[in-house]
């Protein structure tokens, strides 16, 4: 297996004769990259330890046999394949990948308690949130994706933010209706309602087998007793440091400057809100003495929350589902794009046979599909509530076809396409995610985000930032 690091995320790419192992960008991409095709086996053979720097626990690997040949695969972490055509023997133990190796730990702390993936989820989600500020957290939300092979369950549960109740078309508008610089980024009126702890204590009381008390533990440490601080923790804080109010900047930069790399970083406030939501579950949060603290700092700080937003807080659940080549896609609705995206890209793909394509056509193509499935991501997708956007089926204009002529009109394989221009994007504000799976074949796969680093900026008393 080749791979590539970047400053933040290992992504393998293998060869023909390698199984698949977890991969951390793109689908698609690595395929371009590649010059292969997706497909037609999904049989996990998880590598030795990978390096502790990357955040993986790999405690064993697995044997698989599949009635199919053999063909190199690689896929997201935020997308579940299940392969209806293959037999494999589940793992002897389990695996656990992360941004971060003590949450990784945390992981696979709560797997050698008894616990299932998705108690390791739970406490890896958790752990996250104290050792990533900038990428996760109880003030933010998630997707979660879910697989258990016993039933063939497979759910997504979506606990992104919402907007307060009190949010209006024009808050982040000036008396003469112009934007106001910032305004949806940064400070308290940027703040949407947060789920992650919603989902943590959802998952825990629906699909774990330990306590959410226990689940929390990792995190609770982490935040009463400290984490070493580290280069990308230093630098993302310091890029935010101008949008931190006084309560973010004293726990975070304390003498106005980030601190020295491995010097501990408490966060007790946070450690005392994660032992009230391990204490009184949800009600620990969203009602009582937090949801008070939360509701008091935000409009303070001239934000819109009421304590009926955060008790009103609900999460949905709908998967999104799409097929190639006898592969089920299992992955995830708006608001999350990528799923949707995904889909229409292996749409595309189904009207061309790959395996007889030399590499150069065959990467032209794939490239070609990303950027019309890019341009219409920017297009069309939004607020699953409000898009009038059939998302449903991947959509009517992405459910167009299944050749870049039938979607497109004719698509030219010498060169690229003159009328789709590329959309200005602005990189480096990644949002963190994780991977578990455990001996029975249970799986979570949770992009697990903060949209911006460090978020709206705003460290309320309970000791978290809030989501903008």
């Amino acid at each position: 297996m080749n791979r590539h690091l970047t400053d933040r995320v290992e992504t393998g790419f293998l060869t023909p004769t390698e199984n698949f192992t977890f991969v951390s960008s793109s689908l698609v991409r690595e395929v371009a990259q590649m010059g292969g095709t997706f497909l037609p086996s999904f049989i996990p053979t998880w590598p030795r330890r990978l390096g502790s720097n990357l955040g993986v626990e790999v405690l064993r690997s697995r044997s698989s046999r599949c009635s199919t040949r053999r063909r190199w695969a690689a896929i997201t972490l935020a997308v579940c394949v299940v392969m209806g055509t293959c037999a494999s023997a589940a793992p002897n133990r389990a695996a656990v990948a992360s941004a971060h190796p003590l949450a990784s730990e945390a992981g696979v702390e709560m797997l050698a308690r008894g616990g299932n993936a998705f108690d390791a989820a739970v406490a890896v989600s958790a752990a996250l949130g104290v050792v990533e500020p900038y990428g996760s957290g109880l003030g933010g939300g998630g997707f979660f994706l879910l697989h258990r092979a016993s039933d063939g369950l497979d759910v997504l549960i979506d606990a992104r933010e919402v907007a307060p109740a009190a949010a209006s078309e024009g808050m982040y508008l000036d008396a003469s209706g112009e934007p106001i610089p910032g305004a949806s980024r940064n400070g308290p009126l940027a703040a949407g309602i947060p789920g992650l702890p919603a989902a943590l204590v959802h998952l825990a009381e629906n699909y774990g087998r330990l306590p959410l008390s226990e689940s929390l533990q990792p995190a609770i440490r982490l935040a009463e007793q400290g984490f070493p601080a580290y280069d990308w923790h230093l630098t993302r804080l310091d890029r935010r440091a101008e949008n931190m109010n006084d309560a973010a900047l004293a726990v975070f930069l304390p003498a106005g400057a980030p601190p020295a790399q491995g010097s501990p970083v408490r966060q007790v406030d946070l450690g005392e809100t994660l032992r009230a939501l391990a204490s009184a579950g949800r009600d620990g949060f969203y009602r009582g003495a937090v949801a008070r603290q939360l509701v008091d700092g935000v409009r303070e700080g001239g934000g819109i929350w009421s304590a009926e937003d955060l008790a009103n807080y609900e999460l949905w659940n709908a998967n999104l589902f799409g097929a190639y080549q006898g592969v089920t896609i299992v992955s995830v609705p708006p608001p999350s794009s990528g799923g949707v995206a995904l889909i229409n890209m292996f749409n595309m793909l189904a009207g061309y046979d790959l395996q007889s394509t030399d590499r150069v056509t065959r990467t032209h193509l794939l490239v070609e599909i990303m950027r019309r499935t890019y341009r219409d991501r920017g297009q069309y997708l939004g607020d699953r509530i409000l898009s009038t956007f059939r998302w449903t089926c991947a959509a009517s204009v992405l459910c167009g076809g299944t050749t870049l002529e039938s979607a497109y009109g004719p698509g030219d394989t010498e060169w690229g396409s003159a009328g789709i221009q590329p959309l200005e994007t602005s990189g480096g504000n990644q949002t963190s995610h994780f991977s578990v799976l455990d001996r029975t074949v249970m799986s979570w796969r949770q992009p697990n985000p903060l949209t911006f680093p460090t978020v709206a900026g705003t460290w309320h008393r309970d000791g978290r930032f809030v989501e903008q």
